[in-house]
């Protein structure tokens, strides 16, 4: 390790929590990757793993967020935004999980827990609007075992879409295999468990089914 990438490793472990080995952290601005020497406003990170890497493009803004990455060789990254991102928590577990947040991302409130089996990913697409109190989990967070042969039964991998320009509403609910297409509306109190792939509706319920066909939305 040459004595500038040592500089930049500790100042980074010294502003927040990272354990293990080549870890990175960059902040992307013109398509350039710089990594990051000092603390993001608003946002804690804690890294426990092996070769895990996070890309935040500026401008993003957090507010009482919190990245943990506990896996390996795991993949975070965000596009700019010209919004805020509020009350946040992103809590990924599994070996190569990839995460990736596009463009204009807005959220008032959120827990993400992204554990499942190895590689499993969550995308989020361009100009999505997240409410309070939403919870997305692609995992059971605990293992099930077949009863004869004590094998884990619930460790897939887990694929998550949500398209571009998706609103969620208040509690809404997203569960592990859902997949939720471009220009949706969730509805309040929702649980997503199914996969959906019509354009333009709303969609609301527990579980949630289309109510509403031919709509478009506006911040």
């Amino acid at each position: 390790m040459s004595k500038l990438s040592r500089f930049i490793r500790e100042k980074v472990i010294k502003h927040y929590r990272i354990k293990g080995k080549n870890n990175r952290i960059f902040l992307k601005e013109n398509g350039h990757l710089k990594p990051l020497t000092g603390r993001l406003k608003g946002l804690d990170i804690e890294i426990v793993g092996n070769d895990n890497k996070i890309i935040i493009e500026k401008p993003t803004r957090f507010d009482d967020t919190s990245i943990r990455l506990t896996g390996s060789n795991a993949l975070f990254e965000i596009k700019k935004t010209k919004y805020e991102i509020l009350h946040t928590f992103f809590a990924i577990g599994s070996k190569g999980a990839r995460v990736f947040i596009d463009e204009d991302f807005s959220c008032a409130g959120a827990k993400f827990y992204l554990g499942g089996g190895d590689f499993s990913s969550l995308t989020i697409g361009k100009d999505c609007m997240f409410s309070d109190n939403i919870i997305i989990m692609n995992s059971d967070s605990h293992a099930v075992l077949d009863n004869k042969t004590r094998k884990i039964i619930n460790n897939d991998t887990i694929n998550m879409t949500i398209g571009n320009h998706v609103w969620l509403g208040r509690r809404v609910t997203v569960l592990k295999r859902a997949k939720i297409p471009s220009n949706t509306i969730v509805g309040l109190n929702s649980f997503v468990i199914g996969q959906f792939n019509k354009e333009n509706t709303v969609i609301a319920g527990n579980p949630a089914k289309v109510v509403k066909e031919e709509i478009d939305w506006q911040r």
